[in-house]
């Protein structure tokens, strides 16, 4: 038994080092024999198992295909070989540790005679994320969507009548008359109702069943701010009270230029909108299934303002992803998807500015959104998250809830506590969101309020932080450094963390004044300074024989910039000072010598004929 058991794992460990060697000799060009021509097809990942289909070259069925796992470290984990016309089906693998695996084809010998093709597992999940989302979205279309009636009760937490179910295989639930049952990756069941009444009925049967996890309704979620008021202006106070602004300049002076890209998941950004111009990336619109997210509330379009007005000067991008309607409602499940799709197309920040009730802060509501998030940061996506507007514990609303987030919690100009901001132990800071002036579509502006304008002051710093740090700094990280930056704030009623504050990560960029004698001679030291300060410049100490100075100029013609000795000049960038002399008077006397008369004496510059 031992002797076998030798021999199975010297064969597994044989056909790891021959795919190794052949990644080696493709990569390197040593080995003409090995080809890339393996076409890997029909790619599907579920419960972490992957499985495909190999199509080789010139449709050859001889010999066999074989799979190596390895980790992201390169270690070797798991192999399997099968004949060359077989589905080829691999696992249990971890996507979010970005398992690879390595496609080969062999033959009787193990010798490589093509590939290997290399499959990233995060890609795979990726793709079987998509599909999914491309069938559900096809499906709920013929059922009214995500839309909702006007007489509709919104806080009905079945007004969808759908459910939201994970179970560990498709649960049988013919006798509740579903209009549609979509399956989803890792055992995601979406079952469409026609009524309310037959999907809460299904809810109670699935939930007594030992293989669901849970069997929760779709409920609606709520963009979190108040009414508007029209303005022309674009600027929010509160980029000055955190020190936004000066941060991001400070970024731009010492010459830090990281690109860093934020998903809007709320109710779409108007793409054309001045303000917004040069910002905008590519995104996806799950309320109309298609890839144009146009905001036709304008919630959206508001909150990418501002982290625009944020971040000048920046490389900050807005990646855009629409779940909310022209009413500011939506489906918390689509939510959860375009937390998920944003994740897995680029986004180092998430910002959610929306929420819907979380039940004394258990995720047995709304578990598939706490799902998305905790996916997120598995990918080491930040999620920024508004505390909600209910005047409440914070803790009674999702995704605020959630730990893992940074929650948002709201203050007025004169840092109290915006009215409705909801408030407890799950907020992490407070930032300005009473009265927030920002872009609304067609090219305006206006004055919202709420925690969805506090939370896009929140996700703008720790994008500069991440410009600074890099985009390898993980969610606590990033949430550490934020409070402990932050400022008490002592005119609070109830516990809403400190207030936002990024001027102690400044750290501005050393300027020079130099000082030149222009003709005369003798020393004067250098003045280093932080960009931006203003200094007093020290007394002249050049001479400069049968010359007066007169004060220093940025030229030495003295056509530039003039300042007096003793002046105070603020330094932006490296200046040298140059002296500036005028000759010294003499006098002619005239003396009559005996004769009569007068003549005035003559003041002339020294050295004048």
């Amino acid at each position: 038994m031992k002797k076998r058991m030798l021999s199975v794992l010297s064969f597994w460990s044989i056909l790891a080092l021959s795919l190794c060697m052949s990644v080696a000799a493709a990569e390197t060009g040593r080995d003409s024999a090995v080809s890339t021509a393996l076409q890997i097809e029909d790619r599907e990942y579920q419960d972490g198992v992957l499985s495909f289909n190999v199509g080789l070259p010139g449709d050859h069925d001889r010999g066999s295909v074989a799979a190596v796992v390895f980790t992201s470290s390169g270690q070797y984990k798991s192999s399997v070989i099968c004949p060359a016309a077989a589905r080829v089906r691999i696992g249990p693998l971890d996507a979010d540790a970005s398992d690879t695996v390595k496609v080969a084809w062999l033959d009787d010998d193990l010798r490589t005679l093509a590939g290997p093709e290399i499959l990233r597992m995060s890609e795979a999940e990726s793709e079987a994320y998509d599909r999914f989302t491309e069938e559900l979205l096809a499906t709920l279309a013929r059922y009214g969507g995500t839309a909702v009636s006007e007489s509709a009760d919104l806080d009905d937490p079945y007004v969808f009548s759908r459910l939201i179910v994970r179970a560990d295989e498709c649960p049988d639930v013919d006798a509740f008359h579903p209009a549609a049952v979509v399956p989803g990756p890792d055992g995601i069941y979406v079952l469409q109702f026609h009524t309310s009444s037959s999907a809460r009925a299904c809810a109670d049967h699935l939930r007594a069943l030992p293989s669901v996890r849970y069997a929760e309704p779709d409920m609606v979620v709520r963009a979190d701010s108040t009414e508007a008021v029209l303005t022309a202006s674009s600027r929010s106070w509160g980029v000055e009270t955190c020190g936004l602004s000066a941060y991001a300049e400070d970024l731009s002076g010492r010459g830090i230029d990281r690109s860093v890209t934020v998903a809007v998941v709320d109710s779409g950004v108007d793409a054309d909108h001045p303000f917004l111009r040069g910002r905008m990336l590519a995104g996806y619109d799950f309320v109309e299934n298609d890839k144009t997210p146009q905001d036709e509330k304008g919630h959206g379009t508001h909150v990418a303002g501002i982290i625009t007005d944020s971040t000048p000067g920046t490389a900050v991008k807005i990646l855009p992803v629409r779940v909310l309607d022209a009413f500011g409602t939506g489906s918390a499940y689509l939510v959860s998807l375009g937390i998920q799709w944003a994740a897995n197309n680029g986004a180092d920040l998430i910002n959610l500015s929306l929420s819907c009730p979380s039940e004394g802060g258990r995720d047995e509501t709304t578990p598939y959104i706490d799902e998305a998030v905790a996916y997120a940061i598995s990918k080491n996506v930040t999620v920024v998250a508004a505390a909600g507007n209910q005047n409440d514990d914070a803790d009674e609303r999702c995704p605020a809830h959630i730990e893992d987030c940074i929650t948002v919690a709201a203050v007025n100009r004169d840092l109290t506590r915006y009215g409705l901001s909801n408030y407890g132990e799950r907020i992490d800071i407070a930032a300005p969101g009473g009265e927030i002036i920002s872009s609304v579509p067609r090219g305006s502006y206006e004055g919202h309020s709420g925690t969805s304008m506090a939370a896009p002051h929140v996700s703008a710093a720790a994008a500069l932080l991440m410009i600074e740090r890099g985009t390898s700094q993980t969610p606590s990280q990033i949430c550490r450094a934020l409070q402990g930056a932050a400022v008490p704030l002592d005119k609070a009623d109830q516990p809403i963390g400190g207030l936002l504050d990024v001027r102690p990560f400044i750290r501005r960029s050393q300027v020079s004044i130099t000082f030149d004698a222009n003709g005369g001679t003798g020393t004067m030291a250098p003045r280093t300074v932080d960009s931006g300060t203003t200094v007093k410049l020290d007394a002249n100490r050049f001479t400069r024989t049968g010359y007066r100075f007169t004060g220093w100029d940025t030229r030495a013609d003295g056509s530039g910039t003039a300042y007096t000795d003793g002046a105070s000049v603020t330094a932006t960038t490296n200046v040298t000072l140059y002296a500036q002399w005028r000759s010294d008077t003499v006098t002619l006397t005239y003396v009559a010598n005996g004769g009569t008369g007068t003549m005035a004496p003559r003041t002339v510059d020294s050295g004048t004929t």
